[in-house]
């Protein structure tokens, strides 16, 4: 197959009378390769990427209406509305996907799509300009690393049989960050921040294009002294920073190259120590003395080159790439002797009672029980590969867009994980006379080679999509006890999807898909463990005429065996740490509804938008749970699976009119639960969040931004995992201003 990929390459490129080699006028830029998009026919398929800075992949909002699956643009209007620095805000506007709130600033997002557990991202495919950008995709999914929002000029979000040409995980969809394009009038930027909790923001973008080329910086830092507060005020905020460089240049009319550079890190006093249910009754944003030395830092670097060939009747690009990504994550685990943190906070009494003092910093630790154990996990990863999609259209009596991909792929993981322990004497943490012990001390590495093409076709007035994916996974886990074996695992799933939109009319269109839900084994896993695999299905239908646009998609996901990784996060210990486990059959469904339209009154604009999203999230037969995640026990049919709302809404409301723009942003999450287990399953009550924002454009260069997030101030729950309550973000306030040039 992959010679077959390669031989059809050079023969396209070789024979094509129309490449040339000469110098030209330059490549086609974004903004007209996106009008060349919507002045194609209706009875020809829409190239789904071009030779442009970025890879987009749905292309404009224009061409999704006629998508033959659930795909949502996110676009660079509706990113400056609110200017918001955390993911989990601009996402909770898509319908189907699940957040669960952790730090309140979207530091590590847990982001899940249509019922998928949204546990550190990792049911969740995550790109950046069509490139694979988690730490190890393969190796540990597990997303503790995310592009920062601040340099985003847009975010595409797949549901349904589009997540197939984007493996290797298939089950829940993807998310493709768009970096901002080109700067094509020469406009430099320079936006500045300050707001409640010392929190800061300083970005500046500067760039210019010409005839030939284009170069592009952006650098942002952020920070905040954080809403939460410890006994000797110590430091719970976080400090940011992110520095993107990119230059192209047009070799010939048809031929360009590109190259992206980026580093960022990050330092954040953050905690997954939470507070026993009385505690945060009285106080949310108090955090114990326990947790004042916890502290995550980490430093991201990453390269692509990318070829881009754009004749006249074929696109390829190419692009290979190289990640890069260290973490030290030091936070307080448990006790010396081996109590539980969580079982101390639910019950804070009798024999508990003298820990949960110590993690308060109210009594002393005074024995070899009673000492704080804090995890040091130090992790270093690497991601890399070469990919490469070739699209081109095959004229017959059936018009038909095929889209060839190749990627060749590496990652790892090398864990080298300590335990210390620390004393409380008079309320602050002190060295304790234990001594430090060895944790995981271990190496995961994966190669895979992927292989699809996606055959994008219109037959009357249907446009029928077919797509297969073959992936060829093998990976290993090295110990650093020389004494354990190599342990090796490979395998080859082939993953098919089909999706169809029919026009019913101009305004009207029907859709309906079903592809295969697929993610692999992990390095290092029991023999017994399985792939997590389903069947999923989706049936909807889109309207839009004028302003108007109306879409609802009804969903079913049929799960032959879904699964679950123990982590930290989730309360597992050291010695399990990132084993999986099979959890056989479960079923999610639900519908996704959107309606958006742009009214007018006295004057002023009023563009409304509003998502609801209904799921049902639940086991399907008996099994035995041996993992924190779900809870320890017996799971029966129709347990819920946890942290999946059965019910979410968004509403957005703008009010616009001549320099001045307004919005206002809703959230509706229902009631969730914690675990699927029913002893000890506690429920996550429900929560609505809004946020305001207003622009005021004061001259041709310059404008003003304000916003406050969460004005309803209410604390609210977000996590019972892995120790206590946690709380979101309180109300917080920002004020800035923006100068182009």
């Amino acid at each position: 197959m992959i010679l077959f990929l390669l031989k059809s390459w050079a023969f396209i490129i070789l024979l094509n009378p129309s490449v040339s080699y000469g110098q030209g006028a330059g490549a086609e830029t974004a903004e007209t390769a996106e009008t060349a998009e919507t002045a194609e026919t209706a009875d020809k398929p829409k190239a789904e990427a071009r030779a442009t800075d970025t890879m987009r992949i749905l292309g404009t909002k224009d061409s999704l209406h006629q998508l033959p699956g659930s795909g949502h643009l996110i676009d660079s209007e509706q990113l400056k509305e609110f200017n918001y620095d955390d993911i989990n805000r601009v996402l909770k506007h898509v319908p189907g996907v699940n957040i669960q709130e952790e730090d309140g600033f979207g530091l590590r997002p847990n982001i899940g799509l249509r019922g998928a557990h949204p546990h550190r991202s990792r049911k969740v495919v995550i790109m950046e300009d069509g490139i694979l950008i988690g730490p190890a995709p393969y190796s540990a999914p597990a997303a503790y690393f995310f592009p920062m929002v601040t340099r985003m000029d847009g975010v595409e979000v797949f549901k349904g049989p589009s997540a197939v040409r984007h493996g290797p995980n298939t089950l829940g969809g993807a998310i493709n960050m768009l970096t901002r394009p080109w700067l094509s009038d020469g406009e430099q930027s320079v936006i500045a921040k300050i707001g409640t909790n010392a929190f800061r923001q300083g970005q500046f973008i500067l760039g210019d294009e010409w005839s030939d080329g284009a170069w592009l910086l952006d650098g942002t830092v952020l920070g905040s002294d954080g809403f939460k507060s410890l006994p000797n005020d110590g430091k719970t905020g976080f400090q940011k920073s992110d520095l993107m460089f990119k230059a192209k240049y047009d070799v010939s009319v048809q031929h360009s190259l590109e190259i992206k550079l980026g580093t960022s890190e990050e330092r954040s006093h953050e905690t997954y120590l939470g507070l026993s249910l009385d505690d945060f009754n009285q106080d949310p944003w108090q955090r114990y003395a326990a947790s004042a030395n916890d502290l995550m830092t980490w430093e991201h670097q990453h390269l692509k080159l990318s070829h881009f060939l754009d004749a006249d009747d074929f696109t390829l690009a190419t692009s290979i790439y190289s990640h890069k990504f260290h973490r030290l994550w030091s936070k307080v685990s448990g006790f010396s002797g081996g109590a539980s943190i969580r079982d101390i906070l639910e019950e804070p009494i009798g024999q508990n009672a003298h820990l949960y003092a110590v993690l308060k910093g109210l009594e002393d630790s005074f024995n070899s029980e009673d000492q704080l154990e804090f995890g040091n996990n130090d992790r270093y990863y690497f991601s890399q590969g070469l990919q490469s999609e070739l699209i081109f259209p095959w004229n017959s009596s059936i018009p038909h867009e095929i889209n060839l991909g190749f990627r060749y792929h590496e990652d790892g993981i090398e864990r080298k994980h300590t335990k210390d322990y620390l004393a409380t004497v008079g309320g602050v943490l002190q060295p304790s006379n234990l001594s430090s012990i060895d944790g995981t001390q271990n190496k995961d590495k994966t190669s895979a080679i992927s292989i699809w093409i996606q055959d994008e076709m219109v037959i009357g007035k249907a446009r029928l999509t077919l797509g297969l994916r073959q992936e060829s996974i093998v990976n290993e886990r090295r110990w650093a006890d020389q004494t354990k074996p190599v342990e090796r695992y490979s395998e080859s799933p082939l993953i098919p999807g089909a999706g169809v939109y029919y026009e019913v009319n101009s305004s009207l269109g029907v859709l309906a898909g079903v592809h295969r839900g697929y993610a692999p084994v992990g390095p290092g896993q029991l023999s017994a463990v399985n792939p997590e695999e389903s069947i999923n299905y989706e049936f909807g239908f889109r309207y839009g005429k004028d302003n108007q646009n109306l879409e609802l998609i009804g969903f079913y996901n049929d799960y032959r065996n879904i699964k679950v990784v123990c982590t930290f996060s989730s309360g597992c210990s050291d010695s399990n740490l990132d084993r999986e486990y099979n959890g056989s059959k479960a079923m999610i469904y639900g519908t996704e509804f959107t309606y958006a339209n742009a009214y007018s009154a006295g004057g002023f604009r009023l563009p409304l938008q509003v998502n609801y999203t209904f799921t049902r999230a639940a086991f399907a037969e008996k099994t035995i749970s041996e993992n924190k995640d779900w809870g320890e026990g017996t799971i029966y049919p129709n347990d819920p699976l946890p942290y999946i709302p059965d019910h979410q809404l968004a509403l957005r409301l703008g009010l616009q009119k001549g320099d001045w723009s307004s919005w206002i942003s809703g959230q509706y999450m229902g009631q969730m639960y914690d675990q699927a287990v029913a002893a000890s399953r506690s429920v996550i009550p429900a929560h609505t969040v809004v946020d305001w924002s207003l622009t005021w454009f004061f001259s041709e260069q310059g404008s003003l931004l304000a916003r406050v997030d969460h004005v309803l101030e209410k604390a609210y729950i977000v996590s019972l995992r892995p120790y206590g309550y946690r709380p979101g973000k309180a109300r917080t306030a920002q004020l800035g201003i923006q100068y182009n040039w």
